[in-house]
């Protein structure tokens, strides 16, 4: 809930196009992999930003936080969430 709260995933947001959300891919030792699908309202490198400082700061151990496809960082990839 708490993540849900910070990032604006709610039904309000789903009404109007927002679907963005964020799924853990992998653990490679300190290194957590993401994956970016649906819309988001911010910019994907800020969403995976502020994602991985959530994580960080949460789970000290954690050294990088990455995205699983550079792809899923640019405005075309949140353009074909439409």
């Amino acid at each position: 809930e708490e993540i849900g709260t910070l990032f604006g995933y709610s039904a309000e947001n789903r009404g109007v196009g927002i679907t963005g959300g964020v799924d853990f891919v992998e653990l490679d030792g300190p290194i957590v992999m993401l994956r970016l699908k649906g819309r988001f309202w911010h910019q994907r490198p800020t969403v995976l930003a502020r994602v991985g400082a959530y994580l960080i700061g949460r789970i000290p151990e954690i050294i990088d936080v990455v995205i699983e496809d550079e792809y899923q960082l640019t405005d075309e990839a949140n353009e074909a969430a439409l």
